[in-house]
């Protein structure tokens, strides 16, 4: 283990650092609907009255609030609470919760997010309760572990539900999927059977967001860039680009194809249009990293700029940011991330890397305990995906 984080962890160990290990969602509200299911089921004496469920109002609350965390690892705790109380769950709040899903770690646990949704709209199907809205949190689980195929059965289950047509969301999670699948013909050619489709009117920005995307599903920097100039070849460019939304999937294109010169040319155009894309280009680098040395540098620049600009880093960023320093040999890095977040804000980052690095060493170790890509989704969820039997 490295000095430095042996020491941090050393010295939580020893109440250095208590609070490093504290709760830090707080969620009340979904607690409360915990706890009350597991009262309901506890042992009591004999002839005590079963303590009482939460309402679906109180289910709903707690749906909503586990989504404004964006903490998909309590979302799926507080929906396997729900389905061992039968409690009731709202077309709503079962949208709100799938969505809620899809904030977990990709790169550890990307089936999860086809499992756990999947799991969300097959309980809905049998209520009866399904919505476009589940619909598209299950198709954006399909596109981020590239299961183009399950992801069409639900754009078509989306068209049938809305009167023919499928929402754009429905649409993008297509295209992302394609690009997942390293399937970029595809993913373009959706993208152009859209842009064409009756009406003549362009296609929204969330389907050229997705294509961009599917680019960096890809690895495909070369055809992002070309994307990119299509783009900034129309009118009112600026607008469209100026925003995280095409500039992030662009740094990830350069950084999963380990292409550090391309990656340095989209972090100088998100810096000269003012694109608040740190977090997401500290996450892409830090993650290349570990192949590609050049993009250490890279990523402590973003995080650099970040700090300049007083724009708040993501935790998981900074994770990565911090085991990439550690890897390569850049201590006195390490040490200024590390500095920078305060004592306990240290010691926090540190027990998340401690985390991170022994659940990647049981995945490697056991692939399908802990949803990686070697797991078959067919396996796992085929109908509650599909909804055809397939």
């Amino acid at each position: 283990m490295h000095t430095i984080l042996r020491r941090a962890l050393s010295s939580a160990a020893t109440g250095g650092g208590p609070k490093s290990f504290r709760r830090l969602d707080g969620n009340a509200a979904a607690d409360a609907v915990i706890q009350a299911v597991q009262a309901r089921f506890a042992p009591r004496r004999h002839g005590a009255p079963p303590p009482p469920l939460p309402s679906a109002t109180q289910v709903t609350s707690a749906a909503e609030a586990v989504a404004h965390e964006r903490n998909g690892y309590r979302a799926w705790a507080l929906y396997t609470h729900v389905r061992q109380g039968e409690l009731e769950l709202e077309r709503g709040a079962a949208a709100t919760l799938a969505r809620a899903m899809l904030h977990i770690d990709h790169d550890l646990f990307e089936l999860r997010c086809v499992q756990r949704t999947a799991a969300v709209l097959e309980h809905a199907r049998g209520a009866g309760n399904v919505s476009a809205e589940l619909l598209e949190a299950c198709a954006a689980a399909c596109a981020i572990a590239g299961e183009p195929e399950s992801c069409a059965a639900l754009v078509d289950e989306a068209a049938a539900l809305c009167g023919g047509t499928a929402p754009p969301a429905l649409h993008a999670a297509l295209i992302e999927a394609h690009g997942e699948a390293g399937a970029l013909d595809d993913a373009f050619a959706h993208y152009r059977r859209l842009e064409t489709a009756p009406g003549g009117s362009p296609p929204p920005g969330v389907l050229q967001i997705a294509l961009m995307k599917a680019c960096a599903g890809a690895h495909a920097p070369a055809a992002a860039f070309e994307l990119l100039a299509e783009l900034r070849a129309a009118p009112g460019w600026r607008r469209r680009v100026s925003g995280p939304g095409l500039l992030a999937p662009l740094v990830h294109a350069c950084a999963r194809a380990g292409d550090a010169a391309r990656a340095r040319d989209a972090l100088a155009l998100a810096k000269e249009i003012d694109a608040k894309i740190h977090s997401a280009a500290i996450w892409a680098c830090a993650t290349a990293a570990a192949e590609h040395p050049p993009f250490v540098e890279l990523a402590l620049q973003s995080w650099r700029d970040a700090r300049a600009a007083n724009v708040a880093v993501g935790r998981g960023a900074l994770v990565l940011l911090l085991r990439a320093c550690l890897a390569h040999g850049a201590d006195a890095a390490a040490e200024e991330v590390l500095a920078q977040q305060g004592a306990d804000g240290g010691l926090d980052l540190l027990h998340s890397l401690a985390w991170r690095d022994e659940t990647e060493a049981r995945r490697r170790s056991d692939p399908r305990q802990h949803g990686g890509r070697e797991e078959k989704v067919e396996e796992t969820a085929p109908r509650a995906v599909d909804g055809r039997g397939r």
